[in-house]
């Protein structure tokens, strides 16, 4: 049976394992802290949870930036940097579940991608499983763009890669925070709007062909 909670323990150990295991992250804040948890306490509430297997949660993101956006979230590890070699087997799990996640959700004109945020923004490991649309009221500014459509978005098979050869993902926090700041730029064509509805009515050309 699949369970749509945390018991209270478990999401007190996840919580204080992210905040304590989480070396990506600096000191910050509490009402900052609390932002890095929602992903956590999102667990709580069932309608977001689509599937739960022993080490995953396959979640509905709360605030999704394409018409179809999943997150694939591990239960015992804090981040992306934390993955080791063992980690492998869970990390060849996840983009299982996520391309079972498109086959289901794909048709013929919508195209996915799935990978992992190089800073991420909230604690707990997780994959984005999302369509290349990218239309949606909570894709607002430029930095969501290019998390999304840069360097900044590892492609999963490139993390199963580098763990594999490496056995750990080092991230270069300069180097990926750049990304964030670069202007704006299609994804599918070299048009670069100046702003953020300019560059959402044209990508409606591309995905109205």
């Amino acid at each position: 049976n699949i369970k749509y909670y945390l018991s209270k323990q478990m999401f007190n150990n996840v919580i204080s394992t992210a905040n304590t295991s989480s070396t990506h992250l600096k000191a910050s804040a509490n009402s900052n802290n609390c932002w890095k948890n929602g992903l956590i306490k999102s667990l709580s509430d069932k309608k977001f949870i689509i599937e739960e297997t022993d080490n995953l949660f396959v979640l509905k993101d709360k605030f999704p930036k394409a018409k179809h956006h999943y997150l694939v979230v591990s239960k015992y590890i804090p981040s992306i940097e934390a993955l080791t070699f063992k980690d492998i087997k869970l990390v060849k799990h996840m983009i299982y579940v996520g391309e079972a996640l498109i086959k289901k959700n794909k048709k013929e004109s919508c195209e996915f991608q799935t990978g992992f945020h190089a800073i991420p923004s909230m604690n707990m490991l997780h994959m984005h499983v999302i369509s290349c649309d990218f239309e949606s009221i909570y894709m607002k500014n430029k930095k969501h763009w290019n998390s999304f459509t840069t360097e900044f978005f590892r492609p999963a098979c490139e993390i199963l890669k580098e763990l594999s050869i490496a056995g750990k993902i080092i991230i270069n926090k300069l180097h990926y925070e750049s990304f964030l700041s670069y202007p704006l730029k299609c994804h599918k064509c070299n048009e670069r709007p100046s702003n953020m509805p300019k560059l959402k009515t044209h990508i409606k050309d591309h995905t109205n062909i």
